[in-house]
């Protein structure tokens, strides 16, 4: 289980990052590639990725591993390419032998490249230069405003829902198995992990790409300022505009099936899913037959104390099966619908917060239990430090309304 201690004035020095950063996206990216749950959301994006990603990328998967457990400072927190590419770089004498033994144990192919970096040989550091280059190019920037459009999203909504329901219920919303004990923030799942913010306060940072628990970071001002908090955003990639969602999806979102997956975030019977949308029983039941096939939705049954939706006079009690989404929001914060206003990608016109299809977790490191979850490099201070990280302008907002101290 992660637990994150907080003090009255941690809680007052919570904000969000003002941008997405390109380094830690394109990151977030390589391991997305190469994880394999949420299938019906990534499916179609990672085959398209593992053709388009250049040759000379490959070297970055010796570093990036689908559990997100890895070394901050290819990472950087840095507000352009650029100015990452420069953190990156300066970043080698910082490195130490700890981290050397374990980012070469976990790397796939032979470690000699890996060692080659922490010896300081100019090719290799040339080489992770221009993976991480070419790299960009071909699965984060030809994207970037769909990514800046993912993140602006998640903010807006949780603005709105700190304004409505408090700080709580924003940091409980970042994952289906967070919830409150006190003032500790718990993430249930092994590995066991606790910090104690002491004060320092969090900077909270939705990514489209991960898919995992949230994971806790060392942040820009080193190991004496605010943590990092990197969870999923609402809204993953290959869900954000412009055109329509493909892979699976291409027969989920269509108007009315949305408009299903929608609802389903409180959870409804088919009966009652029909009436609240006016289609017919039969349509309703097709819809949520191929949203359970695509592991978007599941369906519960518990038993009633009369006869269930659809059954004649006279059976006695019998089961009610009710469908609501497979993984996402917790019911008690994903239910209360956000103020009007709010742009939400496929969400409705009221500022309702878009589906969270966060499940399917069915592939080697896709388990939200495996003991590589935990947060990894973004355990604050825990294996990898902070060598390399640059502050870069601009990534902490403030004066937005999302700050409370």
């Amino acid at each position: 289980m992660l637990r994150v201690h907080f003090t009255a004035e941690d809680l007052l020095n919570i904000t969000f990052a003002s941008e997405p950063l390109p380094l830690v996206e394109l990151g977030m990216a390589i391991v997305a590639w190469q994880r394999s749950d949420q299938q019906a959301v990534f499916g179609r994006w990672r085959g398209r990725v593992g053709r388009e990603l250049p040759g000379r990328a490959r070297p970055l998967l010796d570093l990036l591993r689908p559990d997100g457990d890895n070394p901050q400072f290819v990472e950087p927190y840095a507000r352009t390419l650029e100015e990452g590419l420069a953190v990156v770089r300066d970043a080698g004498p910082l490195l130490t032998p700890d981290e050397l033994h374990r980012v070469a144990a976990r790397a796939p192919g032979s470690p000699s490249w890996v060692h080659a970096l922490w010896a300081q040989d100019r090719e290799a550091w040339d080489q992770l230069g221009g993976a991480l280059r070419s790299a960009h190019e071909a699965v984060v920037a030809p994207h970037w405003s769909r990514i800046r459009q993912s993140f602006q999203a998640d903010v807006a909504w949780r603005t709105r829902l700190l304004a409505a329901h408090g700080i709580k219920a924003c940091l409980a919303g970042t994952h289906p198995l967070a919830a409150w004990s006190g003032t500790v923030l718990e993430v249930d799942g092994p590995p066991h992990y606790e910090v104690h913010l002491g004060g320092r306060g969090l900077l909270l940072m939705p990514s489209p790409f991960w898919t995992g628990r949230p994971l806790l970071a060392e942040g820009p001002d080193g190991p004496d300022g605010r943590c990092v908090l990197l969870y999923p955003a609402l809204t993953p990639l290959p869900l954000v505009g412009p055109g329509p969602a493909q892979g699976a999806l291409d027969a989920l979102l269509g108007r009315t099936r949305a408009a299903v997956l929608q609802s389903l975030i409180e959870q409804r019977t088919t009966s009652e899913l029909a009436r609240d949308l006016d289609i017919s029983l039969p349509s309703a039941s097709e819809h949520t037959r191929t949203l359970r096939a695509a592991g978007l939705i599941h369906q519960r049954t518990r038993r009633q104390g009369g006869p269930a939706l659809g059954d004649g006079p006279g059976c006695g009690p019998a089961p009610q099966r009710r469908l609501t989404l497979l993984s996402g929001l917790p019911e008690r914060i994903a239910a209360r619908p956000g103020p009007p206003g709010v742009s939400v990608p496929r969400g409705d016109s009221r500022g309702t917060p878009p589906p969270h299809p966060r499940g399917g977790r069915d592939g080697p490191y896709d388990d939200p239990h495996d003991a590589r979850h935990g947060g990894g490099h973004r355990h604050a201070g825990a294996g990898h430090g902070g060598a390399g990280r640059g502050t870069g302008p601009g990534l902490v907002q403030h004066g937005r309304g999302v700050s409370l101290g």
